[in-house]
């Protein structure tokens, strides 16, 4: 009992913590009343204006958009608020505290809550997820549905209430496919797992799978409506995905969405496929982006494939165009703290591999291909320093083993539990 009071006394105490110092990054990181805006902001300002969801690229309305939920949110916000930035950053600040206390239950469904304590410290005060919850940009709205999606898809994989659990592992995988649509890829993953874990059990396997995929479409459905009344189909792939495809997997490219002058990869584009971009219409412009990519990819498949590996190598470090919009110092010191976590992270992954059994080694299991399946799926477009951050919080579960495992193996010499 003694143990338990401790415990939610630490929670609370982490929490309220990081509660302060995202309040505090709000004078330091951004301007409140000017701060940097991204395409998320055009379009909740085409909702509220009444002109629908789409945002303008290249001279072309954009109306198939992979970013939906965020502006949507945000437009919400304003429409109550006045157009305060400030409400929602505020937002973003009580999700990412939600976010932080959904990793400290995913780490203590696998390692025990004396690991989880010490994952919840490391995500609450990661600069790069600090920096995050007061920029009015998707990452911390990413990381929380991830977070929820992950946590409720491990109670299904237990197998009790899998109807309850699989609706709601259904219902925060398809709200994150409405922030960054790359999660999709781990929908088979999840199905081949409830497969493996419930074969022998058909009446738990077909619920399981039809509960998930049903919290799916609920979520999805809004979307199928609404395309089907714009454009006559009741899904599409997001036009917005094709422009990031090209990006990653072109001659000029190095991986990223820039070229090594800090200039974006769109300004190298060749002349003649430029003329025909502009000449296009949002449909017109995914077929061209999808074509010019995947020209180079039949023409030059070695080249696109070790630009594949070293776009998976730069998800898993640091990009060849990262920090340039930062001070040189800033990024120097993120390295040296990511390259501690990283450490960390292997130690903890390995331990846990070799000593944990049962739902806890299902759970790291279910965390480690999540993060893979994510890792893969971002690195067939193009890879910015910001997309790991998205999977970071369960980097963390593993580096809170490492360094759990770490600091009994120097200071106590006693055996792990």
């Amino acid at each position: 009992m003694k143990s338990l009071l401790l415990s939610r006394y630490s929670v609370l105490l982490i929490l309220s913590l990081a509660l302060l110092v995202r309040l505090a990054a709000l004078f330091v990181v951004d301007s409140i009343s000017h701060p940097e805006l991204w395409e998320y902001e055009e379009i909740a300002n085409n909702l509220l204006e009444g002109e629908g969801l789409h945002f303008t690229f290249m001279g072309v309305r954009y109306q198939n958009t992979a970013m939906i939920l965020y502006p949507l949110i945000c437009a919400g916000i304003y429409l109550l608020t006045e157009h305060s930035f400030l409400a929602v950053k505020f937002f973003q600040i009580a999700i990412s505290l939600l976010g932080c206390f959904m990793v400290y239950k995913i780490a203590a469904r696998i390692f025990g809550n004396k690991v989880a304590i010490v994952a919840l410290a490391l995500v609450s005060f990661h600069p790069g997820l600090v920096v995050f919850s007061v920029r009015l940009h998707a990452l911390t709205l990413d990381i929380v549905l991830f977070a929820m999606a992950v946590y409720f898809f491990i109670l299904l994989l237990e197998g009790k209430e899998v109807v309850k659990y699989g609706l709601l592992a259904g219902v925060f995988i398809g709200a994150a496919m409405l922030t960054r649509s790359t999660i999709a890829l781990t929908i088979p993953i999840a199905m081949t797992a409830l497969f493996v874990k419930m074969k022998s059990t058909d009446g738990k396997l077909i619920r399981s799978l039809l509960s998930m995929s049903i919290g799916i479409f609920i979520i999805l459905s809004p979307l199928f409506i609404r395309n089907n009344a714009v454009f006559g189909k009741p899904f599409i792939l997001p036009n917005d995905s094709a422009p990031n495809f090209w990006a990653g997997n072109n001659p000029n490219s190095v991986g990223t969405g820039k070229v090594l002058d800090g200039k974006s990869v769109f300004t190298a584009m060749p002349r003649d496929l430029r003329k025909r971009i502009e000449m296009a219409d949002e449909f017109e412009q995914r077929g061209l982006f999808y074509g010019a990519a995947y020209d180079f990819i039949k023409t030059n498949p070695q080249d696109a494939l070790k630009l594949f590996f070293r776009k998976f190598y730069y998800f898993w470090w640091v990009t060849p165009t990262q920090g340039q919009d930062y001070p040189i110092a800033w990024f120097k010191l993120y390295k040296a703290y990511y390259s501690l976590v990283a450490i960390a992270a292997m130690v903890g992954l390995s331990r846990g591999i070799k000593i944990l059994s049962g739902h806890n080694k299902e759970a790291l299991f279910v965390v480690l291909l999540f993060c893979l399946t994510i890792a893969i799926a971002q690195s067939l477009y193009c890879v910015e320093g910001r997309h790991r951050w998205s999977i970071e919080p369960f980097i963390l579960i593993f580096a809170a083993n490492g360094v759990t495992t770490i600091k009994e193996r120097l200071f106590s010499r006693g055996s792990y539990a």
